[in-house]
């Protein structure tokens, strides 16, 4: 077979070797994207993140060397640095001083979720939190992201309804088990809450002000309403994960 003319374009082949994976020869390259693999899937990083996350895997290089090795990934086009710094995000940190911040990119998520395809393992795991989880969802490739969101909204009807008739004690209409598919209002409240709190990480909804209709006030006035009328709207992150779904047709399917 003809070996590829000098000046010839290269296939993906070649560059998935020669660019994407060329820094990830280096063990101290492969571990600064191991880390933001693991650790970066709710949040950018810091520098400092990824130094101390080095340092509790015995590794020790200065801030100039993780710099350098991370403008080497970027370079391979796995990584961006966020237009404004932060502070650390996995760390408990108190001064005001501020670092650059990292994140992987589209095609840094999608060679970090094929990873565990190539090592036998299983490429999604139920661990973390929701937000997590759906984040490692969206980082897979979109036939594995489909049926894993297809597969998650199957266990969750197939587990309302059991639970529906176990509480029911009888038989149930279908128009009966459609309304004990939706969240009753604890479990509403209690997500919207949860997801809402920008202490737990990237936030995918935002709580807006209290309502001040004539309706609400006169309830308040009555004592029959608190008057909260909460609104809530996706933040950035949220409106990046709710695309990365709807785009491909996944929800709702």
């Amino acid at each position: 077979m003809k070996a590829r003319e000098v000046g010839d374009r290269p296939d993906e082949f070649d560059m998935l070797f020669d660019i994407y994976l060329k820094p990830l020869k280096s063990k101290s390259a492969r571990t600064i994207f191991k880390i933001l693999i693991e650790e970066g899937v709710a949040r950018s990083l810091t520098t400092f993140d990824i130094q101390s996350n080095l340092e509790g895997r015995g590794i020790h290089l200065s801030k100039k060397e993780i710099n350098g090795w991370l403008h080497s990934i970027q370079s391979a086009r796995l990584v961006l640095k966020d237009p404004e710094r932060g502070k650390p995000t996995t760390i408990c940190y108190e001064d005001k001083y501020t670092f650059d911040l990292w994140r992987l990119t589209e095609l840094g998520s999608e060679i970090g979720a094929k990873i565990p395809h190539l090592l036998k393992k299983e490429p999604l795991s139920l661990e973390g939190s929701s937000v997590e989880i759906l984040k490692r969802i969206v980082r897979t490739e979109m036939t594995v992201r489909s049926r894993s969101i297809r597969r998650l909204n199957e266990l969750f009807i197939l587990v309302k309804v059991l639970k529906g008739l176990l509480e029911a004690g009888e038989e149930l209409r279908t128009a009966e088990l459609r309304g004990r598919l939706m969240p009753n209002d604890d479990d509403l409240n209690r997500i919207l809450s949860r997801y809402s709190n920008p202490d737990r990480g990237p936030a995918l909804i935002v709580q807006s002000q209290r309502g001040q209709s004539l309706k609400t006030k006169l309830l308040r006035f009555l004592g029959l309403s608190s008057g909260e009328e909460v609104t809530y709207a996706l933040t950035r992150d949220g409106r990046d994960l709710a695309e990365s779904f709807l785009l491909e047709g996944d929800v709702g399917q």
